[in-house]
């Protein structure tokens, strides 16, 4: 009753296929479909430059963003997640305050700066939080089933 095994094992593959996933790979094959032309920036620290003798101790606390990247007037920070979403909403909050104190972002803070997760498999409770937070939430990459 709509059920086959090949689709069984098309939608078990894919579903392992994803599992296997790396945060990497996904911001790698995302990424791809960004103009050439777009200002990037990948794990880019954020935050205020913190005494160099004091490295060792600020190392546990910086914070780092997957991707930075400017385009059509806007800052975006955007985080990939393969595994427990909800920790990245937290992430990207803090996000757009830290950058606001990074030195290396001054020329462009005047612009708007936009939140975006970036997910292989929708988790309905977190898209739900974004939609609130206003963080755009991305499934990526779309996967159509075929049975």
């Amino acid at each position: 009753m709509g059920y086959s095994i090949k689709g069984f094992f098309a939608r078990h593959a894919v579903n392992m296929r994803l599992a296997d996933m790396k945060e990497k790979e996904l911001r790698t094959a995302w990424v791809k479909m960004l103009p050439d032309s777009v200002a990037r920036w990948y794990n880019m620290r954020l935050g205020p430059v913190h005494d160099i003798s004091n490295a060792a101790m600020y190392s546990v606390v910086l914070k780092y963003a997957d991707l930075i990247y400017v385009e059509n007037e806007t800052i975006w920070i955007v985080e990939f997640k393969v595994r427990r979403q909800s920790g990245a909403l937290g992430q990207l909050i803090i996000y757009r305050e830290e950058i606001k104190k990074t030195v290396e972002f001054s020329p462009w803070l005047d612009l708007p700066i936009r939140l975006r997760l970036v997910v292989p498999v929708e988790d309905i409770a977190v898209k739900e939080a974004c939609n609130k937070l206003g963080i755009v939430y991305e499934v990526f990459p779309k996967i159509v089933y075929v049975v």
